[in-house]
């Protein structure tokens, strides 16, 4: 959502967000919707429920990681890599 407006810092967490919008599309099938939208209202749908076989923590880390609000979301790779493998069960 940063990249919208030239004036935010981007940073580690600008990447997380394309890594989680990524794995988003890979895990549900479907394409997160516009970060500038999801500003206004997000609609994004839990992972888990578009893919039962994606464990919970799973799901979370990648929400995490695509939090609209970038103090929110997942900082840096190494964070989202421990989420994602620690949380997996």
């Amino acid at each position: 959502p940063e990249q919208y407006n030239p004036r935010d810092w981007q940073g580690t967490w600008t990447d997380i967000y394309a890594v989680g919008a990524m794995l988003y599309q890979t895990l549900t099938g479907l394409c997160l919707p516009e970060a500038d939208e999801r500003i206004l209202g997000d609609t994004a749908v839990e992972v888990s429920q578009c893919n039962s076989l994606v464990p919970q923590g799973v799901s979370r880390a990648v929400m995490e990681a695509i939090a609209v609000n970038a103090a929110a979301r997942t900082q840096t790779a190494d964070e989202l890599s421990c989420r994602l493998v620690n949380d997996s069960n």
